[in-house]
């Protein structure tokens, strides 16, 4: 069927069970996504947890071939046809080859990028790097895929990160979320920001003048009790100059 990792490019990729067309705006494939294959030997596929873009990561290793041992995809459907630019994500220590190969397939066009994993990453916990923006078409037989082989010589341990791949519409801008609602975060599902048929409780009633609840006992507040017995102290001593006079 020369659909295996040896025909990359010859025949139209199979559609990906489970693979969602992403809307106008692009959106975020990560290696745990039913839209990213990994082919090769699992042997020398890697999974890193607690790091990368949703919490993991793949990596492999460079080496010296004609032809790839171990490489990836991400199948792209899309909603509309646009301008989009395309970015992966690598984390400083598992993306360090100097001249990973990647080759975007948008509209029927194959363009190949070179990326200094090192350079990108060294020092950040994650980060987007961007490959650049094409013009794709709308639907599927799209993608960005990423190879472990070159042409040349190549040092041990040339780690290869493998982690989310972003295409982001360019020249659109989204419309922007309902008042009081945050945007989603980068491959967050959105939030909910209601509950259907949430039940309130009503305020407690309040008790009416002259009449108490329960045995709780007024509180006065400090500087209102003060004002009260200053006035009584006045009343007082005005009640006695009177009863002074009259005697």
């Amino acid at each position: 069927m020369q659909t295996t990792d040896w025909f990359s490019g010859i025949v139209t990729p199979p559609t990906k069970e489970g693979c969602i067309a992403l809307g106008p705006f692009g959106g975020v494939i990560d290696e745990l996504d039913p839209c990213f294959e990994a082919f090769g030997s699992t042997t020398y596929w890697r999974t890193e947890t607690n790091v990368g873009n949703g919490g993991s990561l793949l990596w492999t290793n460079a080496w010296s071939s004609p032809t790839p041992g171990n490489w990836a995809r991400w199948n792209l459907d899309l909603a509309e046809a646009g301008d989009y630019e395309v970015e992966v994500y690598l984390t400083d220590p598992f993306a360090v080859y100097a001249a990973t190969r990647y080759v975007v397939r948008h509209g029927g066009v194959e363009s190949t990028v070179i990326v200094d994993q090192a350079t990108e990453a060294t020092g950040t916990a994650g980060t987007w790097v961007s490959l650049g923006a094409y013009p794709f078409a709308a639907g599927a037989d799209q993608s960005v895929a990423v190879f472990d082989n070159y042409a040349g010589t190549v040092a041990s341990q040339q780690h290869i990160a493998v982690d989310a791949m972003r295409i982001t519409r360019i020249g659109v801008t989204p419309p922007a979320p309902p008042i009081g609602e945050a945007p989603p975060v980068d491959g967050e599902p959105d939030p909910d920001v209601a509950l259907e048929n949430e039940t309130i409780a009503p305020p407690p009633a309040r008790a009416r003048s002259g009449c108490s609840i329960g045995s709780a006992r007024p509180r006065l507040e400090p500087a209102f009790a003060l004002s009260l017995v200053a006035l009584l102290a006045v009343r007082r001593r005005a009640r006695t100059r009177t009863r002074q006079r009259r005697g």
